[in-house]
């Protein structure tokens, strides 16, 4: 009997210490302008380990919200922290401070004649430091006219496709990335018949 409590009691606390762990999150300063500090959080592995912080928006680098905290947990979008201006993530100090920078991407408008598209000029957006930058722009399937094919750019064509219009090839996502080795390609090869 007592052999079968001292399992029972072994079980529960490994049970324990698999659902219920100690984790930290970055934490929003008393006062504004200091650095961001860290809090200790409790929740169970691993899915649970969830930080909050604020979005931004892609077209101007600003915060959807000043207001929004950096803290432990899930956002509270029933009341305060809508899912516009709050975000998560899951681990350890995830929700490191938003920072961000400049990338291009390209616009286009129906061409003089209405049947296809044209290349633009370039539109600055923003995106998270250390991240490559989406652009949203027409897919094979795309069409000027009205339709269910009908394209049309999602934030001036900064950011990713949305999904259904992704698979359905009436939206292409490119990285800025690429916009970068499709400029340094060219280059690459014209040194290269130098030598």
């Amino acid at each position: 009997m007592i052999k079968l409590l001292l399992v029972t009691a072994l079980i529960g606390a490994i049970y324990a210490e698999e659902t219920a762990k100690a984790y930290k999150c970055m934490k929003s300063p008393d006062t504004d302008g200091d650095p961001l500090g860290e809090e200790t959080c409790t929740a169970a592995l691993p899915d649970a380990q969830i930080c909050k912080f604020p979005k931004f928006v892609i077209t101007t680098g600003d915060l959807v919200a000043a207001a929004q905290k950096y803290g432990c947990g899930a956002c509270d979008t029933a009341n305060t922290e809508p899912a516009t201006q709050c975000a998560t993530c899951k681990g350890d100090k995830c929700n490191v401070k938003v920072e961000t920078v400049e990338f291009k991407c390209p616009t286009y408008a129906a061409n003089t004649a209405g049947d296809k598209f044209e290349e633009g000029d370039e539109r600055s957006c923003f995106k998270t430091k250390g991240t490559h930058g989406e652009c949203n722009t027409p897919g094979s399937e795309a069409t000027v006219e009205a339709g269910t094919k009908h394209w049309e750019a999602t934030d001036s064509g900064c950011g990713a496709c949305a999904k259904d219009k992704a698979d359905a090839n009436i939206c292409k996502t490119v990285s800025s990335a690429m916009g970068l080795s499709a400029l340094l390609l060219p280059l690459v090869a014209a040194i290269y018949t130098l030598f």
